[in-house]
């Protein structure tokens, strides 16, 4: 029984691969993801097969797949098939964490969001955070604020932008500025507190 589970990770990987080859995510692709994942009901009890449905039917939950559900769904199937680790946890980005800025609440505290999140799109995170009483910028600012990194790089091109982010809180952080880099889990905890 494990075997065949096994085996449909493996064939949803292959599938994932399929799909970001090209490095666009079209409704095609989208509508044959979904119709796998329905014919696979075994597998949807792991990872990474459960999360993968329930952040697909989250985009598809509106009937409208756009551009920026698009590039986050294509950062997730990378980040699921090809990276299979996570890229900002390791490597040059380990020494970023401000593990003692994170957030206890949200009301009132300004944050800005890089990377793909398991959460949802970027707007979903940003909703969620307003309507807790914070506020959200669209990029890094020079002033006391929350970078949430999320669990993938996006892929090219917005893998630049992303870094930029990154480099860009931590620039002005070394210049004084209170600004706490966090990953999504812990901006997660911070939102259920």
């Amino acid at each position: 029984m494990r075997h065949d589970a096994d085996r449909e990770i493996a064939e949803l990987i292959g599938l994932l691969k399929g799909i970001i080859a090209d490095g666009v995510v079209n409704d095609e692709e989208v509508a044959s993801f979904r119709q796998w994942l329905s014919s696979h009901p075994k597998s949807l009890a792991r990872w990474p097969a459960k999360h993968l449905r329930e952040r697909l039917e989250g985009v598809l939950a509106d009937g409208v797949i756009d551009e920026e559900e698009r590039v986050e769904l294509y950062a997730l199937f990378r980040a699921t098939a090809v990276d299979r680790f996570d890229p900002v946890k390791s490597g040059p980005w380990s020494a970023i964490w401000d593990q003692a800025a994170l957030p206890d609440r949200i009301d009132g505290r300004p944050f800005a969001f890089t990377g793909a999140f398991a959460f949802g799109t970027r707007r979903v995170c940003a909703a969620a955070v307003v309507k807790r009483g914070g506020t959200v910028y669209d990029s890094v600012m020079d002033c006391p604020m929350t970078l949430v990194v999320g669990r993938s790089a996006p892929s090219a091109p917005k893998h630049a932008e992303f870094e930029g982010e990154i480099l860009r809180a931590v620039e002005y952080r070394s210049r004084g500025t209170p600004i706490a880099v966090i990953r999504e889990e812990h901006w997660i905890e911070a939102l259920t507190a």
